[in-house]
């Protein structure tokens, strides 16, 4: 198992943010993610309804926590806020950019059985799904 396999299934490893369309994966290694449309930015988005650092993304003690520094701002699972603690799945709209919030200790620790997991609800299944496919 290389660094990288071990890294990514430790309790430990990063959680990531992942562009929905393009498939993107940005790993949360700082303590502060910046997403905005300035190239500079951890997570740089070409999108002009996006601010130019349009929201972080800090680790904490509880999880991760979604700031936002936009006038425009920001959704979390279709609600509009200028803070949120991050759960695993969590849907996040930047200006018309979706991002999938991944962390997986969290999706290890919800442990929800097969015959209750809707796709479309329990967007953990197509995560478990994407992690099989990848494995082949």
């Amino acid at each position: 198992m290389s660094a990288e396999e071990t890294d990514s299934t430790s309790e430990n490893a990063p959680a990531e943010l992942v562009l929905t369309e393009e498939g993107i994966r940005y790993k949360l290694k700082k303590e502060v993610t910046q997403i905005g449309r300035l190239p500079k930015c951890d997570i740089p988005l070409d999108d002009h309804r996006v601010s130019r650092v349009h929201a972080e993304v800090k680790r904490a003690s509880k999880g991760y926590l979604l700031m936002d520094l936009s006038h425009n701002g920001s959704r979390v699972n279709g609600l509009k806020v200028k803070r949120a603690l991050l759960q695993d799945g969590d849907e996040l709209m930047i200006g018309k950019t979706l991002l999938t919030f991944y962390h997986r200790s969290q999706t290890k620790a919800r442990s929800i059985p097969p015959e209750e997991r809707k796709v479309g609800k329990d967007l953990g299944l197509l995560k478990d799904l994407y992690d099989e496919v990848a494995e082949d």
